[in-house]
């Protein structure tokens, strides 16, 4: 019962992604949040690499003020922590490109 804080690593602690989604904690308002512009949401989900500016360390990735997950910000890339078995296995660009039709 309840919410997944997250897991101890050697180096610290990984934000679980329960702690993003949970709607009572309201975690994308009291944390370091970049949001994002569409493409690069769904480029997230879909695990791909882009560029982003935000500061360094753990940082929740929003879209329209809407949690999606977590990414460790380390300078000059990301590691995505969306879990893989979640990520959009269809190429994005094809359905960017679609929304835009």
């Amino acid at each position: 019962m309840g919410t997944n804080i997250g897991e101890i690593s050697r180096k610290g602690i990984i934000p679980h992604e329960d702690l993003a989604f949970n709607p009572f904690l309201r975690i994308s308002e009291k944390s370091n949040s970049i949001n994002l512009e569409k493409d690069l949401a769904l480029k997230y989900l879909h695990g791909d690499t882009f560029s982003i500016n935000g500061a360094m360390g753990f940082q929740l990735i929003t879209f329209e003020k809407e949690p999606l997950g977590w990414i460790k910000n380390i300078g000059n890339r990301f590691n995505n922590l969306y879990p893989k078995e979640w990520r959009i296995r269809m190429n994005v660009d094809f359905a960017s490109a679609q929304s835009t039709k």
